[in-house]
């Protein structure tokens, strides 16, 4: 009874032992490889794994041939290496193959520092005479970014904006996030908060090496004084970083100086220029309050319905630029009306470069009809006594600059408003780099337009 186990368990080792050599002779074997990516920084040195499973070993090499082949990212495909038996092709310098672990089945891929070029799909194909099998796997080939601030404090006026540029350089694959974060314990606020509605993300730009450079630019501008020792971040998301890089800046809201009242204290005591400014805020105010009466009486003689052209009009244009202009950046420039009542006014933008005969039109903005038209005192409109009324955004076309203006109406006394506005400019230095800006204001009291002109230097 033993010896007949025996026998039948030869006879099954016999049937096995041919069924394996022929699943192999009949080509039933493998290639495997990795099916994550490697992933290597530039200038590390690489091994890409490829294994022929389920093939008797030792192999001989004179049966054996392998083939490595390369797809880029744009879709190029060449031979990185070859191994017929024992002659071996290196078309990628320095790379190379072991005949010793081919022998036993890893014809696996050795790369000594990596370059950009190296990154794509690798393609190991193994022919084992008659049969072949292949198999495909993918290197990341990656250049951490730089990160750069502009500056890690920032010092800004309520009054003002400033702009916080975050560069991103020296970096591969293009693909990269930058984000702003803003993190506050100023009344009013909960912690984080992301900011990225307000940014100005430039397009990637390609160095020679291969790498790319990207900028992020910021605008601050702060509120209240509660923003003061607010931290903006610069958070940057790249496959070549296993956490994201941040940098930080710091914010410092410097206290407002009063505009248009300068108080000077000497020794505790009102000097001669502060009675001086007073009395001339106070003439001045009487005179209009008196010129607001008799247009008043004369509308009240024809009647609420008609229109006057009593309004008080535009005085003054005064430009305040908070920043440096920095090519390709976007940066403010904050024009002020003074002593304007907005009905029917109309703001426009031009700018006209050195070699240009004429000005273009950039941007404008009208004040929103029916405002003024319910009293002449309009200015005492309460729809108007905010500090940001009914904001908008004019975007230029056919100058090839981005532009972006958003006006405010704020009230300064009684009866007296100011329209202020910001141009938004990402110029370019070889266009704008002293052309000027020109602001025109049209009003019903003006025959012409009031108008005035900003030079533009860009670093």
């Amino acid at each position: 009874m033993g010896s007949r186990k025996i026998t039948a368990l030869l006879k099954f080792g016999v049937v096995f032992m041919f069924l394996f050599v022929f699943r192999v002779e009949a080509g039933y074997w493998s290639v495997t490889m990795n099916k994550s990516p490697i992933k290597a920084l530039v200038g590390e040195d690489v091994t890409i794994p490829c294994y022929i499973d389920g093939h008797p070993t030792p192999l001989k090499l004179q049966k054996v041939a392998v083939i490595w082949t390369l797809k880029l990212p744009n879709t190029t495909e060449y031979t990185v290496y070859i191994s017929e038996g024992s002659n071996h092709t290196a078309s990628r310098h320095s790379s190379r193959m072991a005949e010793s672990d081919l022998i036993n089945g890893n014809a696996s891929l050795y790369i000594p520092q990596v370059q950009i070029s190296d990154d794509g799909e690798y393609s190991c194909s193994v022919t084992v005479t008659p049969y072949q099998r292949s198999a495909a796997t993918i290197l990341q080939v990656s250049v951490k970014p730089q990160v750069t601030l502009s500056s890690p404090e920032i010092s800004v006026s309520s009054q003002c904006e400033k702009t916080v540029t975050c560069e991103v350089t020296k970096f591969y694959p293009e693909s990269v996030k930058i984000r702003w974060e803003r993190y506050s314990d100023s009344e009013g606020s909960s912690g984080q908060t992301l900011l990225d509605e307000n940014t100005c993300l430039t397009e990637p730009v390609k160095n020679d090496d291969g790498t790319y450079n990207v900028t992020s630019v910021l605008p601050v501008r702060p509120l209240s004084l509660h923003e003061n020792g607010d931290v903006y971040s610069c958070r940057v998301t790249h496959r070549s970083l296993e956490n994201d890089l941040s940098l930080n800046v710091t914010l410092t809201v410097l206290r407002d100086e009063p505009s248009y009242i300068p108080v000077y204290l000497l020794d505790n005591k009102i000097t001669i220029v502060t009675v001086f400014t007073f009395c001339f805020v106070f003439v001045l105010w009487t005179f209009i309050r008196k010129g607001s009466q008799r247009g008043a009486a004369k509308i009240s003689q024809r009647g609420l319905g008609e229109d006057t052209q009593q309004d008080e009009s535009p005085q003054l244009i005064i430009f305040t630029q908070c920043d440096n202009l920095v090519h390709n950046a976007k940066s403010a420039i904050y024009c002020d009306i003074l002593k304007l009542c907005p009905r029917q006014t109309e703001v426009t933008v031009y700018m006209k470069r050195m070699n240009d005969p004429e000005k273009q039109l950039l941007c404008s903005w009208d004040s929103p009809l029916g405002i003024g038209y319910v009293r002449y005192d309009c200015c005492n409109d309460q729809r108007l006594t905010s500090s940001k009324k009914n904001p908008e955004t004019y975007t230029s076309d056919n100058y090839r600059i981005n532009v972006e203006m958003v006006p405010f109406l704020a009230e300064v006394f009684p009866d007296i408003y100011k329209c202020s506005f910001t141009v938004y400019l990402t110029p370019d230095r070889e266009k704008e780099n002293g052309a000027e800006l020109i602001v025109e204001v049209t009003h019903p009291t003006q025959t012409t337009p009031i108008s005035a002109k900003y030079p533009l230097a860009i670093n």
